[in-house]
């Protein structure tokens, strides 16, 4: 036994279906656009000036970098004190002129004891020696000392001159140093500069490729975009066939009623199958059936046929068509 087929159909408004289809036809025409990829200056490159002062820093590095101040540190902390360079040249000039004029002071001191000497009659002899030696040993203490006072003055002016320069020479390497260490700044920040701008022009063409890879999922975007812009309004109609199982069904729930069943009001009558060991066929309700208001399903057995094998459940209307029991089958 079989139940009928149940089908549901969706419907739309039309005025909705067209407006829907609308949208969708000019999403799908935009969606037609090819891509384009711009063709446009996209960043700026450097200016006259810019580079001027590019090529500019790169001559001051390279001018930088014709010295080595490292090298001249090095030597300087490694090598000794040089003061030769340093030492006054005029130094034993000097220290003749002033034994000179101490000499010249001796033999005025030697005049002035032997004029002593021959004023009070005592010239020549012992004590007249002896004056002149002291004279001479007093001279000889007095040379002895300024020669020495004046080397070691000249010693120690050496050695300051010598340890300025020194000095001198260390600050100007640090600031040689110094000023390769700031050129090497600008060198690098040139670098990074025009790094910079290479990597704006690799991005940008990266980023037409990917913008290239993106474009038919956007077209896709916005073809379901289009789709559900208008909510769905719209109604469901529900249709139900109705099956042999249906009809025996509906007759077992309604025993002691009679449908009519009579073969001379059918037409387009088919065989569908068996069910109890009835035929049970399909047909079309012809004129008559339809004068006399028949409405029930078009489908179950033959009143005739059954009538042979199960006459209990056929009954003969007051119209002269015969009916069928189907709660009796």
């Amino acid at each position: 036994m079989s139940k009928g087929a149940t089908t549901t159909t969706n419907q739309m408004d039309p005025q909705l279906m067209a407006m829907y289809e609308d949208l969708y036809k000019r999403a799908k025409g935009v969606t037609s656009i090819p891509f384009s990829p711009f063709t446009g200056a996209r960043f700026a490159g450097f200016n006259p000036d810019q580079l001027q002062t590019f090529e500019a820093a790169r001559g001051l590095f390279d001018a930088s970098m014709s010295y080595d101040p490292r090298a001249n540190l090095a030597n300087l902390y490694d090598s000794p004190l040089d003061i030769s360079s340093f030492q006054n040249t005029f130094e034993q000039e000097v220290i003749d002129n002033a034994l000179a004029d101490l000499d010249r002071s001796r033999a005025l001191q030697l005049k002035e004891d032997q004029d002593a000497a021959i004023g009070s009659g005592a010239f020549g002899g012992s004590r007249s020696a002896l004056l002149e030696a002291e004279t001479n040993r007093n001279f000889f203490d007095r040379a002895g000392n300024l020669a020495s006072n004046m080397r070691y003055q000249g010693y120690n002016d050496a050695i300051n001159r010598a340890m300025n320069d020194r000095l001198y020479r260390t600050d100007l390497a640090n600031k040689q140093l110094a000023d390769q260490y700031r050129n090497l700044g600008l060198l690098s920040n040139i670098g990074l500069q025009q790094q910079g701008l290479q990597q704006q022009g690799l991005d940008f063409g990266y980023n037409e490729f990917l913008r290239q890879i993106n474009y038919p999922r956007e077209n896709l975007g916005l073809l379901a975009s289009a789709l559900g812009s208008i909510p769905y309004q719209g109604s469901q109609v529900t249709q139900q066939e109705t099956g042999t199982g249906d009809v025996l069904g509906t007759a077992a729930q309604l025993w002691g009623y009679y449908l009519m069943s009579d073969e001379r009001l059918k037409e387009d009558i088919t065989l569908l199958g068996k069910v109890n060991g009835h035929n049970i066929y399909t047909w079309k309700w012809n004129e008559i059936a339809k004068s006399l208001g028949v409405n029930n399903p078009p489908i179950g057995v033959i009143a005739q046929e059954v009538k042979e094998t199960n006459p209990d459940a056929v009954t003969m209307g007051d119209d002269g068509y015969y009916l069928v029991n189907y709660g009796a089958l």
